[in-house]
């Protein structure tokens, strides 16, 4: 349940303005005890409010003083910087999220985080505690969100981020089997059952207030109560069977969790430049299956696949990202691209299950769009030989004529 009671709590109670107001005082204390540590003078500095998100509200930490010191830091701190405060009341493991990050920047492996800050309890002003970052302000770069990860090139180079992310060695403190408890692994985990169980009571709660109901669920997913049910049962099994049978755990990595188009950068003008790529947001990162990043990203690819030769094409697209990713990679000497293509069929079905049952907690009741990953649904599971009943006839001729989404499940 780790995540959605802040975001109902925070992120859709409060206006943009009111965050702002209530945080503003805190960031400047923040901004101006970080800098002027590094010899910038406080009448040079400025805070400004920037956004806020899901989990936290960020602003920029600006100095102009020349006598600032902060780029003869390890790593060098440039005079702007953002700092990112976590909502007060956050359920979020903010003690991982911070081991997570110091480790992935002495690595390398994520834009740095120069300093975490703690703020005691306070009376006067009146503040509870609080935990803060201060990292990179990635600057001329532009995400993708709600367009298509193009050119190809940009898909490889995540890839290989990927590659190298999953590469990562073992962060002190930060567990590796968080990802067999239930409701511990968020979405990237063993524990699948008790993940949708968290989603399910997430909908009949309406926590959203967005008319989110299992009635909309199975209406949406065209399945009756007792088909969910079990396909809740078969998916489950399905991915916990196939992990059981290969516990070598080399498919164990420090993962991503998140890495949709907006959490992915690139720089602002064309042509791509893959050394301006960067993943962004690593607040659920931890350990989990490989597979779920590479997944995730793709189904977020947003190309068009229509055409005769749109298959084809596809499972081209898909085999060149999985190569790009292999050749990065460092941790399994061994791996190849058939391997992948068995993870993705033991992990599509509950992938597709999960994503219908995810969007309608979270507000978002798309026909079109639960269209097409019901017809996704059917193809993974297909492969099994499995079916599950529709609970209406409902065409998707017009489903597949504005069709998307770039992940059908094949096995190679």
């Amino acid at each position: 349940m780790k995540l959605f009671a802040t975001f109902a709590s925070v992120a859709l109670v409060q206006s943009k303005e009111d965050i702002k107001t209530q945080y503003q005082e805190r960031a400047n204390k923040m901004c101006t005890d970080f800098l002027t540590g590094l010899n910038a003078g406080t009448s040079t500095i400025e805070t400004n409010y920037l956004a806020n998100g899901a989990q936290g509200v960020i602003y920029t930490c600006e100095t102009d003083d020349n006598s600032f010191t902060g780029f003869s830091q390890k790593p060098p701190v440039p005079n702007k910087s953002v700092l990112k405060i976590y909502f007060d009341g956050t359920d979020i493991d903010l003690e991982k999220i911070e081991k997570i990050d110091k480790g992935l920047t002495a690595q390398n492996l994520r834009y740095p985080v120069y300093e975490y800050v703690h703020l005691a309890k306070s009376s006067d002003p009146e503040w509870p505690k609080t935990t803060a970052k201060f990292e990179e302000f990635l600057s001329d770069r532009k995400d993708f969100e709600e367009q298509s990860i193009e050119p190809r090139e940009a898909r490889l180079e995540i890839a290989k981020h990927f590659g190298k992310l999953h590469s990562a060695t073992d962060i002190e403190g930060v567990s590796k089997t968080e990802y067999r408890e239930a409701r511990k692994g968020w979405w990237n985990t063993y524990e699948t059952e008790a993940h949708i169980d968290v989603l399910v009571s997430i909908i009949k709660a309406d926590w959203f207030q967005t008319g989110a109901s299992m009635e909309k669920l199975y209406e949406l997913t065209q399945m009756s109560p007792s088909t969910f049910d079990d396909e809740v049962e078969f998916v489950t099994k399905t991915l916990q069977s196939y992990y059981d049978d290969h516990a070598d755990d080399k498919w164990l990595v420090m993962c991503h969790n998140d890495p949709h188009g907006g959490n992915i950068m690139r720089n602002k003008d064309d042509p791509f430049d893959p050394t301006k790529l960067v993943l962004l947001d690593f607040d659920n990162a931890g350990y989990g299956f490989r597979i779920w990043d590479l997944l995730y990203n793709m189904v977020n690819w947003n190309i068009d696949y229509k055409g005769a030769d749109g298959e084809s094409k596809l499972i081209k697209d898909i085999e060149d990202f999985f190569d790009s990713y292999i050749e990065a990679q460092t941790y399994d000497t061994n791996l190849t691209r058939n391997t992948l293509w068995e993870e993705l069929g033991a992990h599509a079905p509950y992938f597709y299950l999960e994503r219908m049952t995810f969007l309608v907690a979270f507000g978002i009741f798309d026909p079109t769009y639960h269209g097409i990953m019901r017809s996704l649904y059917d193809d993974a599971i297909d492969e099994y030989g499995h079916k599950a009943p529709y609970n209406s006839a409902v065409s998707t001729d017009a489903l597949f004529a504005s069709f998307i989404l770039p992940l059908v499940y094949f096995f190679m």
